[in-house]
């Protein structure tokens, strides 16, 4: 077996002991998206990327970084970004979608149960796919919120992601300022960028869905 514990600090041995002992939950959730294959990284095979020309390196990704890079390619990787253990079950229901009404904020909010026989935590997380505006490209969706929950065994509760128009605009290369497009917003909630357990819309700036 191998343990990867990146930079865990003075007190690491002990935290991750009780980890590997079942006496504390594994809280942590993936920052980052572990390919594969080196390949399948977006800058792959572009020396212009890496290592680059004359001393010289070209960030191209745009806005498909990380994740967004590998949602748009539709490359399957080894471990999603927000991914994460848990030592008891978890249900995602009773998703609830409200679409902003004025100056109020739209939210979505779900109830997380833990179906498990012990305690423990889990971290829900909203993604939200934005329009193309104008024509410029944008990520298939987007983290928008996470929320984290520690439940006894049969408990409930119920987690409201708040969305304010700057959460669903997208930067409009041509004015320039952020804008919200109108349209029908696909949500997800889920445990990891690519492990989505409800699926809602929200109608957004006029958008019908």
């Amino acid at each position: 077996a191998l343990l990867e514990a990146w930079y865990p600090g003075q007190s690491g041995g002990e935290a991750i002991t009780r980890v590997l002992l079942g006496d504390a939950e594994p809280g942590g959730r993936l920052p980052t998206t572990f390919p594969k294959r080196a390949q399948d990284e977006g800058t792959s095979g572009d020396v212009q990327t890496y290592p680059g020309v004359k001393d010289q390196v070209r960030y191209k990704e745009g806005v498909l970084v990380g994740y967004r890079w590998f949602d748009s390619a539709r490359i399957v990787p080894a471990y999603p970004f927000g991914a994460g253990l848990s030592y008891t079950s978890w249900r995602y229901h009773d998703l609830r979608v409200h679409r902003s009404r004025g100056r109020a904020p739209a939210t979505v909010s779900v109830r997380v149960t833990n179906t498990g026989r012990r305690s423990g935590s889990d971290v829900a997380q909203l993604y939200v796919g934005i329009p193309a505006l104008r024509g410029l490209l944008q990520p298939v969706r987007q983290l928008k919120g996470f929320r984290r929950v520690a439940l006894r065994p049969g408990r409930s509760a119920r987690i409201t992601f708040t969305l304010t128009p700057r959460d669903l605009a997208a930067w409009d290369t041509k004015r320039p300022r952020f804008t919200v497009p109108r349209g029908c917003y696909p949500v997800r909630v889920g445990r990891s960028s690519r492990n989505f357990v409800l699926k809602g819309r929200l109608p957004v700036a006029g958008g019908r869905c």
